[in-house]
């Protein structure tokens, strides 16, 4: 077994991005925190298009308003619940 030093020059770009090529400029990741909690998002593999979420919004006041809502149908489509009065 002979050792030999890693080449300088990135050979399959697709596996391993350049550094003076980035794909997005934040490094990929987003720390997002609000009255709900924080997280970690990694979007360094996200389309612009895809960046952008444009759905309806429903809003409950309870959980049993929301189980309501859901039991007779009402969220048969993407869309964004947020339930009131039920933070952390």
């Amino acid at each position: 077994m002979v050792w030999l030093p890693a080449s300088r020059q990135i050979r399959d770009k697709v596996a391993l991005g350049d550094l003076q090529e980035l794909f997005v400029g934040n490094g990929g990741l987003l720390y997002p925190t609000g009255n709900l909690g924080r997280s970690i998002i990694k979007v360094s593999a996200l389309n612009q298009a895809h960046c952008v979420l444009q759905v309806p919004a429903m809003m409950f006041d309870n959980q049993a308003s929301f189980v309501a809502a859901f039991k007779a149908g009402l969220m048969a489509h993407n869309s964004i619940v947020v339930l009131r009065f039920q933070g952390p």
